[in-house]
């Protein structure tokens, strides 16, 4: 569905109707509290969020309620910062466990209109190697290999800096003061999108095997159980908890895995790995690092310029993964995944 503007006021409706349906009466109490507005201009956004498929009016007369329309959950415009707010109490009445109706709504994530301009900003990894110097094409492997590195590290609590990641992978000169552990984290991430830019084709179709061995890259030397998970995990800063049961574990990996290899567009299929692997979080420690890059590997298979994150804020990264384990809402965690594609293929390869 395409993203449209919708008002501040606007807005507060829709994060109303996330916690439940309401009547218009209801609605205009709550605005008379909070954000005062006329009987008329709430008429008259009700029923511009309803043509605009927002929102759903269900009942007649005063039975009347207004709902969120769950066709298109996924894309609602929700402010992170309104979301996540102190003041906000939406976050009380979210959604504490998963949820197997994300698998079908996972579809359609970009408009033909998005894909076309997504198509003008993209390059070819290929044709990048045709026309560039082999030693300046592998200098900017290297550099988009650091930058990764580095920034998907971070967003896992990794302290090292740009320059300390650089002389790690370069030098293999470890910085002092930092855990063992960190140098570990950062030299898996060079392994592991190494190992896919040498083996891209396999990544066209994923399989559980695939992801075994990508996650076993990622947590080589760092005490982590290379298996699908038989023991819950909690989340920091969210009371969404993944599943528990290893069969369930394994039924909702073979459908994830169906589902990304049914996409045909490559940015989604790289954007619904990133996101269901660290929504389902099949292991002990490892998905989030393990989605990143298999997003990556599905953007390499198909001969897109893999994104580093480098300049992604991590905090708002982890607020629009929390916003899609709790509300099955995806529109805030596209827009940074797809602003990061578009970084990514407008900084490396520009020689």
């Amino acid at each position: 569905m395409n993203e449209t503007v919708i008002s501040k006021r606007q807005q507060h409706i829709i994060n109303l109707l996330l916690i439940r349906s309401y009547g218009r009466a209801d609605i205009a109490t709550w605005f008379r509290k909070t954000y005062p507005i006329s009987k008329i201009t709430l008429i008259r956004d009700l029923n511009d969020l309803i043509e605009k498929e927002w929102i759903l009016v269900t009942g007649t007369g005063r039975a009347v309620k207004y709902q969120l329309n769950e066709k298109n959950r996924m894309f609602l415009p929700i402010s992170l910062g309104d979301y996540f707010s102190e003041k906000s109490n939406i976050r009380q009445f979210a959604g504490e466990s998963f949820k197997e109706t994300v698998f079908k709504r996972l579809y359609k994530l970009f408009s033909a209109g998005e894909m076309q301009s997504l198509s003008e900003k993209l390059n070819k990894l290929s044709q990048k190697k045709a026309v560039l110097d082999p030693n300046i094409y592998q200098k900017e492997i290297e550099r988009i290999t650091i930058d990764f590195a580095w920034k998907s590290s971070r967003i896992e609590g990794n302290t090292y800096t740009l320059l300390e990641t650089e002389q790690l992978i370069i030098n293999k000169k470890e910085a002092e003061g930092r855990n063992k552990e960190e140098a570990i984290m950062i030299l898996n991430h060079k392994d592991a999108l190494n190992y896919v830019l040498n083996n891209s084709g396999i990544f066209r179709n994923l399989s559980i095997e695939i992801i075994l061995k990508i996650h076993s890259i990622l947590i080589k030397d760092l005490g982590v159980s290379e298996n699908i998970r038989s023991q819950p995990v909690a989340i920091t800063g969210t009371n969404y908890l993944p599943p528990k049961n290893n069969k369930l574990l394994n039924e909702y990996l073979s459908e994830l895995l169906e589902v990304i290899n049914n996409e045909i567009y490559p940015v989604s299929k790289a954007l619904i790995a990133v996101c269901l692997i660290s929504y389902l979080q099949p292991f002990i420690d490892g998905n989030k690092r393990t989605g990143r890059i298999l997003a990556n590997s599905i953007l390499i298979a198909n001969d897109i310029i893999p994104i580093s994150f480098r300049n992604v804020d991590e905090l708002e990264y982890k607020k629009a993964l929390i916003l899609f384990y709790e509300q099955n809402i995806i529109s805030a965690f596209k827009r940074i995944f797809t602003d990061q594609l578009i970084f990514s293929n407008s900084n490396y390869f520009r020689i």
